[in-house]
């Protein structure tokens, strides 16, 4: 350390020994130590120091980061099966419909029953009936399908009735089970397969009487083909008898209203003797007795296109033992537009 040496006058006198002596001296052993952690902090000395390593922030960037992809998918996950609850909800409120049996038809012999089934929508969009292939045969579990009048939709808040056709299985003696349900698509494609009641009892598993698996008359098979320009109605006979068809004007207003104009005119005419195993084709021809003003006569007519035939072996009587319906909706509708367009 340099000093400086001075007399008693107070005079400054230079030691040329002594080093150059800085303009301000201070000596560090003289000063008061700093405390590192002042008192005034009440929270000094509780709060660790940020975790710095030598990679720096990037394990903590890092962790974040993870947190904020893990909770991401957290709630992604969360709002899928929240859209699948309202989509849920949605397909529930829409499908709002009661099928309910009219009336039902069974045949000695055919191991099948005939049911016309009301259909009451009393939700906001409308339904459609998923109708059967014209080559589909009826089973134990599947039915055939077909419209009654030619609508296949039910409106909201509106009723439509159609015709299903079910195969029994004649287990018992006396009592035909059949598992009745109608398919109905709504308006997001989905086919929902609804049981059909009968007085408030769903009828899964109903039990509609025994005369379809007793022994009687066979039943004649009917139905529509050919073309639009040509169509024909071809009576099949599955037996192993001849049958005698005729139609059941009785039971046909479509056609009996009109008894001094034909409506209906088939070639060759009924009745027909069908052989074993064989089948008749009817050539068919429809004219409109008049030109309704809009299709607003056509709907609200209490008249249905729609045919009763009746069947039996030749030589025995009565024939309205064994009955099949035939709906002519199409054929009318294409003789209307031809007619009256």
């Amino acid at each position: 350390m340099g000093y400086e040496v001075l007399d008693t006058g107070g005079a400054r006198h230079e030691d040329p020994s002594s080093p150059e002596t800085p303009p301000e001296v201070v000596a560090y052993d003289a000063l008061t130590p700093v405390d590192p952690q002042p008192a005034s902090n009440p929270w000094s000395g509780r709060l660790n120091p940020w975790p710095v390593t030598r990679f720096g922030l990037f394990p903590v960037v890092s962790a974040a980061v993870v947190l904020l992809l893990v909770g991401w998918g957290v709630g992604g996950s969360v709002a899928s099966r929240h859209a699948d609850r309202v989509r849920a909800a949605e397909r529930a409120s829409r499908l709002a419909v009661v099928a309910t049996v009219s009336s039902v038809d069974t045949v000695p012999g055919r191991q099948v029953a005939d049911f016309t089934v009301r259909l009451q929508n009393a939700g906001p969009l409308p339904v459609s009936v998923v109708l059967s292939a014209d080559d589909d045969r009826a089973t134990t579990t599947t039915p055939v399908v077909r419209p009654l009048g030619g609508a296949a939709v039910v409106p909201a808040g509106g009723t439509l009735y159609a015709s299903l056709r079910l195969g029994v299985d004649c287990t018992g003696p006396q009592d035909v089970q059949a598992a009745l349900r109608v398919p109905l698509r709504t308006a997001d494609g989905v086919v929902h397969r609804v049981p059909v009641s009968d007085d408030g009892e769903t009828a899964s598993s109903g039990v509609y009487g025994g005369s379809a698996c007793s022994q009687g008359f066979p039943s004649i098979d009917a139905s529509v083909e050919g073309t639009l320009d040509h169509p024909l109605l071809r009576l099949s006979n599955t037996t192993h008898r001849a049958l005698l068809v005729r139609l059941d004007l009785d039971s046909s207003p479509f056609v009996a209203q009109t008894k001094n104009f034909s409506v209906l005119r088939l070639k060759p005419d009924l009745p027909q003797v069908v052989l074993a195993g064989g089948s008749v084709d009817l050539a068919v021809t429809l004219v409109p007795w008049s030109c309704p003003q809009g299709l607003s006569v056509i709907l609200s007519s209490q008249v249905s296109p729609y045919i009763v035939l009746v069947s039996g072996f030749p030589g025995t009587g009565s024939l309205a033992q064994d009955r099949v319906g035939v709906d002519l909706s199409t054929l009318w509708g294409v003789a209307l537009a031809r007619t009256c367009s």
